[in-house]
């Protein structure tokens, strides 16, 4: 299980992430992918969802903010090896 991320932290998304129907764009329907696996990201804020879920606010490379879940990101490994050296 993934440990919760702090503000700032990079991380990359495990999985594809689509619109489920609440990112505020029309020219991104539902379904449609948001952001590709693999795509790197830094938490921008946190937040919460039917109160016991944390939501991190993650701006990716994109350049899309887009809300993820704990399960759908892990610490970004590059950056991590990179502030080790």
């Amino acid at each position: 299980m993934n440990r919760p991320f702090e503000l700032g932290e990079k991380v990359v998304a495990k999985f594809s992430l689509r619109n489920d129907g609440t990112y505020p764009d029309p020219k991104l329907p539902t379904g449609s992918i948001l952001v590709e696996k693999g795509t790197r990201g830094k938490v921008s804020s946190l937040g919460s969802f039917l109160i016991d879920r944390v939501v991190y606010a993650v701006s990716f490379e994109n350049g899309l903010l887009v809300g993820c879940l704990l399960h759908e990101l892990e610490l970004d490994e590059v950056s991590v090896n990179d502030k080790e050296s």
